[in-house]
């Protein structure tokens, strides 16, 4: 025997399921897109009337009769793949994107009303449709009134004019009026609508329209332009990568089938394309659709190459029959889901592997790299992005193959050529300081030939000056030991009158003097080292700073005892 009670659902729950639900102005757009999607829409419109407050969806899908209106899209929870999920695809072989049949409640949260005219394909009855006051429905909340008892109004005109505007014969037309302010502008949303729906991928003859101009991935073209490095699936084929070729593309792999690609920028400001706050990353598409941002969050790393990343992926293995993995807000996959833990951790291993090449990629093109990476030392590292920089203003803006490669040619060595001369600066202006500091020589005390040969460079500079017409003040050191080169400062330190110091530190160092003058004309006049040539340096300048800190100590030690 039935009982006499009934099981009810107040219009409360729609707060809770819906209208408080969606933050996100582009996951409420998503939810109208998406429905145009799974009615087998070629076109939806959008158009933003800022100045009025009035927003426009409008579609070109199959439709909905007076039924369906009040069965489908009026039926919180109805959902179009049936009580099992059995039912994925629709008429035209799409795969549908909604799937608990609160997508629509969305809708209702972004204005005060929305009013819905729907036209059914080879239908001949005319467009039925109604509008969804908000603050009406406020009042019937806190009157806590039951879905039953709550009659909707007729739908404002310009719901159906919109159809009539856009000459379809069948598709539905949403009219949002008192829209909410909007703090992004057009162009920022064009960019988050390319970026966050790619149906194209899989039905080219879907098309998004905002404000009377097609969206296409050429919104997104000045993040292909940033774009240094991609790494792609096998077979993967993506006209966003073809905006802009990469400077070098490699090749990736997933299971799961999971395809698409992930790519680094030349510095991580070019990935804000939503704003300074907020960065694009490693996104989860599936079936066309944006469902997660930023896939790193899984995984956070303070690695320094992490800041240059972003990607799509699509993992449409995830939308399987008898599955919905997705939060209620659709803007995230649901906790714990296998399919997509077993995929963030082949992520997190592919993220890694690219880690590592994007550090050599970035050393091969002169970018600073990963300074974490041990695979150079700090000091090397320095010494490239020096390098990196200074390639930069040789290059022109739009170099030839052949301007590229001379390029390349004339700055072979390099990296290892400024740590030569590193080393060999620091060591020739170290021995004038210690001849200055030590007393070792006196600047006032030169020999003779020593004397006509810095007469001789000084005039020859100041020669060069006056031919230069140079009224700025160029050299830095002007003293008579800055005229001299490493040979000249070692015979100076040689013929130091009665000065035991000077003959203790010229004693060590004269046997180093042939082979680092030498070696220090060869890196001084740009002609580059052999490795031979290299190794020789390393082993003299070692030598000769091991016997110069011997000799500094045994000095301290006589003038403590002195």
């Amino acid at each position: 025997m039935p009982s006499p009670f009934t099981f009810e659902i107040s219009l409360t729950v729609l707060n809770h399921l819906g209208r408080q639900l969606y933050r996100n102005f582009i996951t409420i757009l998503g939810e109208a897109i998406s429905n145009a999607w799974d009615a087998d829409a070629t076109n939806v419109w959008i158009v933003i009337d800022r100045e009025n407050s009035t927003m426009s969806i409008v579609d070109d899908g199959i439709g909905m009769t007076p039924r369906e209106l009040q069965n489908r899209f009026l039926k919180i929870g109805y959902t179009k793949r049936g009580i099992k999920g059995k039912n994925t695809k629709s008429f035209k072989g799409r795969p549908y994107i909604g799937a608990k049949g609160i997508g629509k409640l969305a809708l209702l949260s972004c204005a005060k009303r929305v009013s819905i005219m729907s036209r059914k394909q080879n239908f001949e009855r005319e467009p039925a449709g109604c509008l969804i006051d908000n603050q009406q429905l406020d009042e019937a909340i806190q009157q806590d009134q039951t879905a039953g008892s709550f009659p909707l109004p007729s739908p404002d005109s310009r719901a159906s004019q919109n159809l009539i505007n856009h000459n379809i014969t069948h598709g539905t037309s949403l009219f949002f009026d008192n829209l909410k302010p909007l703090n992004n502008r057009d162009e920022f949303l064009r960019r988050a609508l390319a970026m966050s729906f790619r149906f194209t991928l899989v039905d080219q003859s879907f098309t998004i329209h905002y404000n009377g101009t097609p969206v296409t991935i050429g919104e997104l073209r000045t993040l292909a332009e940033h774009t240094q490095f991609v790494w792609t699936t096998p077979k993967f084929e993506d006209e966003f990568l073809n905006l802009k070729p990469p400077l070098e593309h490699r090749d990736i792999e997933f299971g799961l089938n999971a395809k698409g690609f992930i790519a680094t920028a030349d510095k991580p400001t070019s990935l804000a394309i939503y704003g300074k706050s907020e960065r694009v990353g490693i996104d989860l598409f599936v079936n066309g659709r944006l469902r997660e941002r930023d896939l790193i969050k899984h995984f956070p790393t303070s690695q320094h190459a992490a800041q240059y990343i972003y990607g799509q992926i699509h993992l449409n293995n995830l939308d399987e029959p008898g599955r919905d993995p997705f939060t209620s807000s659709r803007e995230g996959i649901i906790e714990g889901d296998p399919i997509f833990n077993e995929f963030l951790e082949q992520l997190k291993k592919v993220t890694q592997k690219i880690i590592g090449q994007w550090d050599e990629l970035r050393d091969k093109y002169g970018e600073e790299g990963d300074l974490e990476n041990p695979r150079k030392s700090p000091q090397q590292r320095a010494a490239d992005s020096l390098i990196g920089k200074s390639l930069k203003e040789f290059e022109p803006k739009n170099a030839s193959l052949k301007v590229k490669k001379l390029l390349e040619s004339a700055q072979s060595g390099l990296p290892e050529a400024v740590q030569d001369y590193s080393r060999i600066y620091i060591l020739e202006n170290f021995m004038r300081e210690l001849l200055i500091a030590n007393k070792i020589i006196s600047e006032n005390d030169l020999p003779l030939k020593k004397r006509k040969r810095i007469e001789k460079y000084y005039e020859n500079a100041h020669k060069d000056a006056e031919s230069a017409d140079l009224a700025l003040v160029v050299r830095r050191h002007d003293a008579p030991l800055w005229y001299l080169g490493l040979g000249d400062l070692l015979d100076l330190s040689n013929n130091a009158v009665n000065n035991n110091q000077g003959k203790m530190l010229t004693k060590r160092l004269e046997s180093d003097k042939a082979t680092l003058s030498l070696l220090r004309n060869i890196v001084m006049h740009t002609a580059d080292l052999t490795n031979e040539g290299r190794l020789a340096l390393n082993f003299a300048v070692q030598n000769l700073v091991a016997k110069i800190k011997k000799t500094l100590d045994e000095m301290d030690d006589n003038n403590s005892n002195n």
